[in-house]
Order: C-alpha cells, then sequence, then structure tokens
C-alpha cells in the first residue's frame, strides 16, 4: 500500500511542476473545439498555442470561448492509468513466488487482473477527487476585441512566453 500511495504522489507532483504555462481549450463562434495547448504568446490580435512541437495561431476574430485547464475527463483517465499500472505492478509482487501461486491455489494471473482492476477504481477515485482543487475558467471572446483585452489581462501572468 506504502508503494501505491508513493507512485500516485509522484505521478500529482510531477503533474504540479508540469505547469510551467497556462493549458487552454480554445472554442469557435459555434463552442466547438478547434485547438488546445499551453499558451506560447498572446498578442493583441492572435493567440499563439503550442502543442507538443508545433505551434498554432488563432486570430481573435475566430475564438468564441477559452476554457483553462485540461477537462475533467484528463484528471480521471490519468488516475486510472497510474492505479492499473500501481496495481498491476502490487498484483505481479503478490503473485511472485516459486510455483505461481500466493494462497492456496490462487493463480498468478488473478493476482495481477486483481491487482489492475483495483488499481483503476483507486486511480479513478484519486483523479476525481484532485477535480476539487482545479479551478478551470471559462472565458467568453466571442471574436470581441473588448472580450480579448479583459481575458489577455488576467491570463498574461500565468503563463511563461518562451
Amino acid at each position: 500500500m506504502k508503494t501505491l500511495a508513493f507512485v500516485l504522489l509522484l505521478s500529482f507532483a510531477y503533474d504540479v511542476c508540469a505547469q510551467d504555462s497556462l493549458f487552454v481549450r480554445v472554442y469557435d463562434l459555434h463552442d466547438k473545439k478547434t485547438h488546445k495547448g499551453r499558451i506560447a504568446s498572446i498578442t493583441d490580435s492572435s493567440l499563439t498555442l503550442r502543442l507538443r512541437d508545433s505551434l498554432t495561431t488563432v486570430p481573435v476574430s475566430q475564438i468564441g470561448s477559452i476554457r483553462t485547464r485540461r477537462s475533467a475527463g484528463h484528471n480521471l483517465l490519468v488516475g486510472a492509468v497510474v492505479g492499473v499500472a500501481a496495481g498491476t505492478i502490487l498484483g505481479v509482487l503478490a503473485s511472485a513466488t516459486t510455483d505461481g501461486t500466493f494462497f492456496s491455489d490462487t493463480p498468478a494471473s488473478t493476482w495481477i487482473l486483481s491487482g489492475a482492476g483495483g488499481g483503476a477504481l483507486w486511480g479513478t477515485a484519486f483523479g476525481a477527487a484532485t477535480l476539487a482543487g482545479k479551478h478551470s475558467r471559462r472565458y467568453s471572446i466571442d471574436g470581441d476585441p473588448m472580450n480579448w483585452k479583459a481575458f489577455v489581462n488576467r491570463a498574461r501572468p500565468h503563463y511563461r512566453n518562451d
């Protein structure tokens, strides 16, 4: 159990340290997500996003709204993946005997699958618990330069310009 808690703590710490610039999702005027990434730069007329190794520039006239941070499903998925990995490792460790059984005649695959299933549940629960501290925000731009200026004034302190 200590190993699982340690792995979850490390994954949470990594996610916190990775927040060196603001992650946003950009929606068009019809509320359809068109772009996502970390803010690379902001000008009076555009927003430039970095996703992996590519840069995308979105003109203000095409921005309907901007939502900060990742969606709630991201927290749940990351928690589940970390939980499955940690649970599988614990299942392998629990089943590691010379004849492939641990207690009575329980096969190793049962321990591994139980660990993965339990890890998925605990990881998803941990991901759900992190939603309370998410603090996502939604900014309505609607292609309006005045709304854009208000967003720029609020967002500039929260991103690192590379």
